[in-house]
């Protein structure tokens, strides 16, 4: 007698069976949940999940911090209107606009954003679209990764280079003039 109900002994073992199985279940997603969250709360680059109308399923701590969210929870249900600045947003919703409508990834794509003071610093970006079980588009998963410090070298090694030519240039002018004299 369980609960109530006469269970027969093949009855009683099957719903054994079957607790166990939902426990184990739910052990696991309780193991993938806090896998995922110490993901989210650890890694540096900015990792986000969206609906598909751009709203935030989840994000990691470091893009809930750059946009001066203390925790990534406070973002979920926010759209990037409601995060960025409007250049910054109207960039984002442009790029992404073919991966939710034609679900064509965005690989390797520089951007500029702004920190939640106001510092301009740039971010590589990959987007992919999710998929539902149906292959419809459900939303995007991106990944961006702060490439300020990479940028900044860049254009310091490009403005080097530029003045040596511009040396190496006036340099063989006046060893062709003072040739000449």
């Amino acid at each position: 007698l369980v609960g109530g109900l006469l269970i027969t002994t093949g009855a009683a073992l099957a719903l054994a069976l079957t607790i166990r199985r939902r426990k184990r279940a739910e052990e696991q997603l309780r193991a993938f949940t806090r896998d995922v969250e110490a993901f989210l709360a650890q890694t540096s680059d900015f990792v986000y999940f969206k609906d598909v109308e751009s709203r935030l399923r989840f994000c990691s701590q470091t893009l809930a911090q750059i946009t001066g969210h203390a925790s990534w929870r406070e973002m979920i249900g926010k759209h990037d209107r409601e995060i960025f600045p409007a250049e910054t947003a109207r960039i984002y919703e442009e790029e992404e606009a073919p991966v939710l409508t034609q679900g064509t990834p965005l690989l390797n794509r520089v951007d500029p954003y702004y920190t939640a003071n106001g510092e301009r610093r740039f971010v590589q970006t990959n987007k992919w679209p999710l998929f539902d079980e149906n292959g419809r588009v459900s939303g995007i998963f991106g990944i961006s990764r702060d490439i300020t410090d990479l940028k900044r070298t860049q254009e310091e090694l490009a403005a080097y280079r530029d003045h040596l030519e511009e040396l190496v240039t006036t340099r063989t002018r006046e060893l062709l003039e003072a040739k000449e004299a």
